[in-house]
């Protein structure tokens, strides 16, 4: 990845409605150039575990490996066999329902078709729905939009689509083909779901995609320009050109395809790639006045965010680290903290030789 991206926050301390799911992250800020401090007040997620972030957390805490053998779709063939994707069973029927919809005069939460969801986008709404209810937020709350990431969008819809069009001819190709598995139809769902009028955007930058989204997310309601903003991201892209071209570029496991619980190893000595997963983490960012003036649950602070490029490669990191070392400088900086108040540093771990050993 040519893009290096940090962001820095932090568990509040002071909210007594405070739950501990685990992974607090690192720095508060002091405020001290007057802009609004912006606060997590709900999190919502879908894992290759199932639906809910108690479920995730349950299962992580324990150390539970959720890699297992591909079955939705024939990969014998294919050097990686494994993969993390999202259960098949979930459907739209495990959002969490919000009780606390206001009427806006016509049937505008009808117009939601989870028929044409694209696997991400599915996901996604219903991870938006559990991190807007827990934020105790309701679906139209004025001044709320949505800025998530994701690297796919509906790959699994262009997959098939192209499939029909290449292979059983023109007339099986639906007319939702481009619209659907477009990337930024995924901000579009959420917005349709929730009824939210902001702003309804995805960024796609790779890797960096939910990261780059909740730091432009935070900008944005810090310079007054949203009071609340659904972000995260979301993927679903356990497919089989997906699976192909990552093992092309040798970026995948091969080597644990009969034990797929230890194929994701980074930093292993044994390890020999990355395991593609699926899953959406959505949080409800807000003014930390106005989560606490609602008597919100706040979670962490978004602090400070950096972003860098070191124009090297289009696949590879610049052997001297500068750019990364650049970019986590800029949010500690902009965070108004020290280096040494640091507590937890969460590490791209992609388990190839190369850039694992350029991370540490």
């Amino acid at each position: 990845m040519i893009g290096r991206r940090s962001c820095t926050t932090q568990r509040d301390r002071r909210a007594g409605t405070h739950r501990d799911l685990g992974g607090r992250i690192i720095i508060r800020n002091n405020s001290s150039n007057g802009a609004p401090r912006v606060v997590i007040s709900g999190i919502g997620v879908v894992s290759p575990y199932g639906v809910g972030r108690e479920r995730f957390w349950t299962h992580v805490s324990r150390g539970c490996s959720a890699t297992r053998a591909i079955t939705e779709f024939d990969a014998s063939g294919f050097p990686c066999m494994v993969a993390a994707p999202v259960p098949p069973s979930i459907s739209i029927d495990d959002a969490p329902t919000l009780d606390n919809r206001v009427p806006s005069g016509d049937d505008r939460a009808g117009r939601a078709d989870p028929r044409r969801y694209s696997r991400a986008s599915l996901i996604a709404v219903i991870a938006a729905s559990e991190a807007w209810k827990d934020a105790g937020l309701r679906p139209n709350e004025p001044g709320a939009g949505v800025l998530v990431g994701s690297g796919a969008g509906g790959i699994d819809v262009a997959e098939r689509q192209y499939h029909e069009f290449f292979n059983d001819g023109w007339k099986r190709v639906t007319p939702y083909a481009i619209p659907v598995s477009i990337v930024g139809m995924i901000s579009s769902e959420i917005s349709i779901a929730l009824e939210l009028h902001g702003i309804s955007h995805v960024l796609s930058t790779g890797c960096t995609s939910s990261t780059d989204a909740i730091g432009y997310a935070a900008s944005l309601i810090r310079a007054g320009e949203a009071d609340v903003i659904l972000s995260g991201g979301a993927d679903a892209c356990v497919t089989p050109g997906m699976i192909f071209g990552f093992s092309k570029m040798r970026a995948v496991a091969t080597k644990y395809n009969d034990v797929p619980a230890e194929a994701s190893r980074p930093f292993d000595r044994g390890r020999d790639g990355f395991v593609l997963g699926e899953g959406a983490w959505m949080i409800a960012l807000e003014r930390e006045d106005r989560a606490r003036a609602r008597g919100a649950t706040i979670y962490a602070t978004i602090d400070g965010y950096g972003s860098t490029c070191d124009a090297y490669h289009r696949v590879q990191m610049d052997p001297d680290g500068e750019q990364i070392i650049r970019a986590m400088r800029l949010a500690i900086a902009r965070s108004g903290r020290s280096i040494e108040e640091i507590g937890y540093v969460n590490y791209h771990g992609t388990s190839t030789v190369l850039n694992d050993a350029r991370s540490r």
